[in-house]
């Protein structure tokens, strides 16, 4: 009988370790970017996050790419080294946003707030920046070929000329 109990109890056990292992990782319930500001890693591609409230978040390496982030509020988050290939952020506020490395080819940022944003060696191949601010913002290495600049305030950028060799619509 006692090992009866045992085996279920051990059972039961295993099975609560499996759920939070499934849950901490993003595969046992959706992403609810209220509650979960820290998400390092996390697989949100093609996730519908259009007006949330992500400030202060951790996205660290996540997986963005596709991702349907307009007006979201990232004021300040950590998305170094983030996929935000194809994700759509029109209107988004990424002032003062770590994307040091992030890899935004062909992504949405038309009329984004990239105010003071660390930008620096990410890879902004055939992004839409029209209208964007990025007053303050470091460019340094990043990869601007074939970025619409069009309409961009890009007063105080960090950057070179050579930053923006293959960019279109480079505001004078």
């Amino acid at each position: 009988m006692e090992l009866c109990i045992i085996q279920f109890m051990n059972a039961r056990l295993l099975a609560i370790t499996i759920m939070l292992l499934l849950v901490i990782s993003g595969c046992g319930e959706s992403y609810n970017p209220e509650r979960d500001k820290d998400c390092a890693g996390c697989d949100l591609s093609g996730a519908s996050l259009s007006d949330a409230n992500l400030t202060g978040a951790v996205l660290t390496r996540a997986d963005l790419d596709g991702a349907i982030l307009i007006g979201a509020d990232l004021r300040g988050d950590n998305l170094r080294g983030a996929d935000l290939r194809h994700a759509y952020l029109f209107g988004a506020n990424l002032r003062g946003a770590d994307l040091a490395n992030a890899d935004l080819a062909n992504a949405d940022l038309g009329e984004t707030n990239l105010e003071g944003a660390d930008l620096t060696r990410a890879n902004l191949s055939g992004a839409n920046l029209t209208r964007a601010n990025l007053s303050g913002a470091n460019l340094a290495n990043a990869n601007l070929r074939e970025t619409n600049l069009w309409g961009a305030n890009l007063s105080g950028v960090i950057g070179d000329e050579d930053d923006f060799q293959g960019a279109l619509n480079v505001p004078p």
